[in-house]
């Protein structure tokens, strides 16, 4: 009746691992700014202008024209399109009277993918570059 009790110790060591691999992801983090065993202030005030750039950087090219429209005209019923996709295979075997969603017309079904792919590989093509 109580098996699962046996399980607990189980849980704890996962747990405990996990939180060890967390502290040492967050020392290798720190290791990085460290300059002959301290911590270099000066890199992690660098890192963090380059932040606030990238920052002022988005906030200045919400202001044209052009990247307003993108987003409200394509970007963001993109978002919806695909959450009603992923909304539908989810909850579709549970309550089959949900109608399917239908798929854009070819040249919008094909920019739509180009977006999406835009949108979701473009930072991680960059983060992998630049190591």
């Amino acid at each position: 009746m109580f098996s699962w009790l046996s399980l607990i110790p189980f849980v704890g060591k996962i747990i405990d691992g996990l939180s060890a691999y967390a502290q040492k992801k967050q020392d290798v983090a720190l290791e990085k700014y460290k300059v002959d065993g301290t911590v270099n202030v000066q890199l992690i005030n660098q890192e963090t202008e380059v932040v606030k750039a990238r920052q002022a950087l988005l906030a200045a090219g919400q202001q044209y024209l052009g990247v307003r429209i993108m987003q409200y005209g394509f970007v963001y019923p993109l978002i919806v399109w695909f959450a009603s996709i992923v909304f539908y295979c989810l909850f579709h075997p549970y309550f089959p009277q949900i109608k399917p969603i239908l798929a854009f017309p070819d040249p919008l079904n094909q920019w739509a993918g180009w977006m999406v792919m835009y949108l979701f590989l473009h930072t991680s093509v960059q983060e992998y570059l630049k190591k």
